[in-house]
């Protein structure tokens, strides 16, 4: 096995949890579809209607994401850690936990969205490069937010954040979703060794 597959090996071993990026992608889309309901003006939200979408809401988002985790354990397993720790469910969770403070309380979480994104992109260089686009959106976010003047402003940089934002982090969690199941495959293939010590 080359030193690359071995990194590659490595770094699967350490973020399994992490590279789930499936279940980032339900993140991102129950992110936009809350999104749509609660912009729906006052006005013209009838109680019993939305009370009743946010119900579907909420149970399709925990049924997704149980049945994102039954593929992963059905595909690839379980790691050693079967019991996840709290800092271990906080590091799998925490981009799409800082778009719902900045969806829920403003433009506070947007700098340390992009310092977190910056910092697993480098981290697991150069495996998770596609993480700096979120940073790189957090920084643009953030400089933006830093000239907003109006209440109409604010809500228009909103928006732009929210619809900005999921569909990066379903493009990063499908890419760290490619990069398990391309390291799994390579980790099951045999060795030229293996195979002809099979064949003697």
């Amino acid at each position: 096995m080359e030193q690359a597959d071995l990194s590659l090996v490595r770094l699967v071993a350490a973020r399994y949890e992490e590279l789930q990026g499936l279940g980032r992608v339900v993140d991102a889309l129950s992110l936009l579809c809350l999104w749509s309901l609660l912009t729906i003006d006052p006005n013209k939200r009838s109680p019993v209607p939305f009370v009743a979408a946010i119900t579907v809401w909420a149970c399709l988002t925990f049924w997704s994401a149980g049945r994102v985790a039954r593929y992963y354990r059905e595909r690839f397993g379980r790691t050693t850690r079967v019991r996840q720790s709290g800092g271990t469910i906080a590091a799998v969770h925490l981009s799409t936990q800082l778009i719902w403070m900045t969806m829920v309380f403003g433009g506070f979480f947007v700098p340390l969205l992009a310092v977190y994104a910056g910092y697993v992109a480098l981290r697991d260089r150069p495996y998770r490069a596609q993480w700096m686009l979120l940073a790189v959106e957090g920084i643009v976010f953030t400089v933006a937010y830093a000239g907003l003047h109006s209440p109409a402003s604010f809500a228009e940089w909103h928006s732009r954040f929210v619809l900005t934002a999921a569909p990066i982090l379903v493009v990063v969690g499908l890419l760290d979703h490619r990069l398990l199941v391309r390291a799994m495959h390579r980790a099951a293939d045999p060795t030229p060794d293996t195979e002809h010590a099979d064949s003697v």
